[in-house]
């Protein structure tokens, strides 16, 4: 099964390598253990100390009132804090360097078709990758991620031109067997 996973994303990076060539470095077959790092395992590990869980569903009070969505308690109080969060990576065809985004739902964008006119949910994140791998486009990884890392809560300009409220800033994986591979 693996295998076929490796011969997948392979495939992946090297469209993905040729649609960017010269603009930025793909991720390479040696950050594969980073990308199925991002998987989520069947039974997730217990959370590491001072890590909090966080559910989409806790980003916006509810029902939304006459301003609109506003950020929910809970999200506010985890602002600068360790999260967890499980989502999928938003498929785009034109891909952030350094930082993807995840959704509560799959999601599919268009930008060179649509321009700003998405479908994306509220609730997106971006996340942003570990700074030895910023500079680098990420591939499209397929199922539900689990995300670790610090919070950041509050409206600022991306890269890309959007207008991001959540962010997180993924950690760097301390799984000796990933370590080992991106040193």
């Amino acid at each position: 099964m693996f295998c076929r996973l490796l011969l997948l994303v392979l495939v992946g990076f090297n469209g993905l390598a040729s649609a960017h060539e010269g603009a930025v470095k793909p991720l390479t077959a040696a950050d594969l253990p980073l990308v199925e790092h991002l998987r989520a395992p069947q039974v997730p590990p217990s959370l590491p100390g001072g890590t909090s869980s966080l559910r989409f569903t806790q980003f916006f009070h509810s029902p939304a009132g006459p301003r609109g969505l506003e950020p929910s308690v809970a999200l506010v109080e985890l602002d600068g804090r360790r999260v967890r969060l499980f989502g999928y990576m938003v498929r785009s065809d034109a891909p952030q360097t350094g930082a993807f985004l995840l959704s509560s739902l799959p999601v599919t964008l268009a930008e060179q078709a649509d321009g700003a006119a998405d479908d994306l949910p509220p609730t997106v994140v971006t996340v942003r990758m570990p700074e030895p791998l910023a500079g680098r486009v990420v591939p499209f990884i397929p199922g539900i991620l689990m995300v670790e890392g610090e919070l950041a809560v509050g409206a600022r300009d991306e890269p890309d031109g959007r207008r991001s409220l959540v962010r997180l800033q993924l950690d760097w994986p301390t799984r000796a067997d990933v370590l080992g591979v991106l040193k």
